[in-house]
């Protein structure tokens, strides 16, 4: 168990060796690292839509770190629009973050599967209009194919 005033380190960001030529890691360290959960969260929410990939890069121990500002995000912004880019997004970026050879997030299994029944909740009752980045039942699929992964592992 971590220390509750550990930050993750650049090594936790970075996931390829050698770690200097993980770009989109360094990336990710330039954007969060350094920052608590609650500073990362207002620095995502600056701009959702550049920052979202930079949880798909950063390794998994600096992922499960920041894992609350994603949850957080969806679950207070996103309500109340149409689940639409970063959604769809994110729920990719935590996939490539479940697994057995991803132990980091193992202890975060049961929030995904609670964050999975929010989100395909929501997606009921949101209308498409044809104007979505990503058709509502692409989205909705991204979601039961994590929460189908999420809960096999369980």
């Amino acid at each position: 168990m971590r220390p509750n005033d550990w930050l993750p380190t650049v090594e936790d960001f970075v996931c390829v060796d050698p770690p200097e030529d993980d770009l989109d890691g360094f990336r990710a360290w330039n954007i969060f690292g350094g920052l608590t959960v609650d500073e990362a969260y207002q620095k995502f929410c600056e701009c959702p839509e550049i920052y979202q990939e930079d949880f798909l890069f950063m390794a998994d121990a600096a992922f499960a770190f920041y894992f609350p500002v994603v949850d957080r995000y969806i679950r207070e912004k996103e309500p109340g629009y149409c689940f639409d880019e970063v959604t769809h997004m994110l729920g990719y970026c935590i996939a490539s973050h479940v697994g057995e050879d991803c132990p980091h997030t193992l202890p975060l299994l049961e929030r995904i599967v609670r964050l999975c029944y929010f989100v395909l909740q929501g997606l009921k009752n949101v209308m498409d209009d044809g104007q979505r980045m990503y058709p509502l039942k692409e989205t909705e699929e991204r979601w039961d194919e994590l929460l189908q992964k999420t809960q096999s592992l369980m």
